[in-house]
């Protein structure tokens, strides 16, 4: 149709004019930078205490974390002893995403929804608040990540290049949240497609892929270092591979779990990190 058409047009219009400001490659330009050498990281404390799959792990200060389980259980841990506690962590708002195709806006002392965000067509599987909490984003089924403005509840950009689902978005942990990329302006997406990509959100467009023909599974979680400058990738072989995130090779592998490496999260001081598994157990490395 003359609409279909002229739709057509405009995104070839708008592909071109990404591709005239692209005037430099990542791989170019970092070109001089020194490589990251072999990263090894050893098991230190293998976490036992869930009984079923976990989904989900989070340090609160590079001493303590929490782990989300299928087993109903939210466990604080205390990464120094093998010392364990249950508590819930309330705050004013939270996000969620779902598999209705929408993220939620909740307020926690009323239980009601404040916001939906709707416009995915397949499964919300992850998303990543902004440093500054105006903006997050969200990986989905339907093969795109989308930026969100959580004030006014509008999908401000969609990022896709991914030709299966986006289980992880990779995020850093600040205190409490979960942010995007170290400088805010970038995000490291995961997908079934056994790939990650990094986006730059200013200039709307993949900046790099990170890939190996070995590796013939999905991408389960993921987490940037410290500084941003490597990134932890899990996977269903049940490794977690270790990036250079401007390089794109591959400095390290993690083995150990006995299933999906289904969470990561690095430490506040970027000392160490922990991984979370459907083997029900949680592993701490530096």
């Amino acid at each position: 149709t003359t609409v279909a058409m002229a739709v057509m047009c405009m995104f070839c219009a708008l592909q071109t004019a990404r591709k005239a400001v692209q005037d430099l490659t990542l791989q170019d330009h970092v070109a001089g930078t020194a490589v990251v050498g072999r990263v090894q990281l050893k098991t230190r404390k293998t976490l036992r205490g869930h009984l079923a799959k976990i989904y989900a792990v989070h340090w609160g200060d590079s001493k303590l974390c929490v782990s989300a389980s299928q087993d109903g259980k939210l466990i604080v841990w205390d990464s120094y002893s093998y010392l364990s506690c249950c508590r819930f962590l309330n705050d004013n708002e939270i996000i969620t995403s779902s598999g209705d195709c929408t993220c939620v806006l909740w307020d926690i002392e009323t239980g009601s929804q404040k916001t939906v965000f709707a416009g995915h067509l397949g499964d919300c599987m992850s998303l990543a608040v902004s440093p500054d909490f105006n903006t997050f984003i969200s990986g989905a089924c339907d093969y795109t990540a989308k930026l969100w403005d959580i004030h006014d509840g509008q999908c401000r950009q969609t990022f896709g290049g991914h030709e299966s689902d986006i289980n992880a978005i990779g995020v850093r942990m600040n205190k409490k949240f979960f942010h995007f990329f170290p400088n805010g302006n970038a995000v490291i997406t995961g997908s079934d497609d056994a790939s990650c990509k990094l986006y730059n959100l200013r200039s709307d467009q993949e900046l790099i892929t990170y890939q190996d023909s070995s590796i013939m599974c999905g991408v389960t979680s993921l987490a940037p270092s410290f500084s941003g400058r490597v990134i932890l990738a899990g996977y269903d072989d049940f490794s977690c591979n270790i990036w250079d995130s401007l390089k794109t090779e591959r400095v390290g592998v993690l083995s150990g779990h006995d299933n999906r490496v289904s969470c990561i999260g690095v430490t506040p001081d970027g000392m160490a990190c922990c991984t979370g598994s459907w083997d029900s157990f949680l592993k701490i490395w530096n």
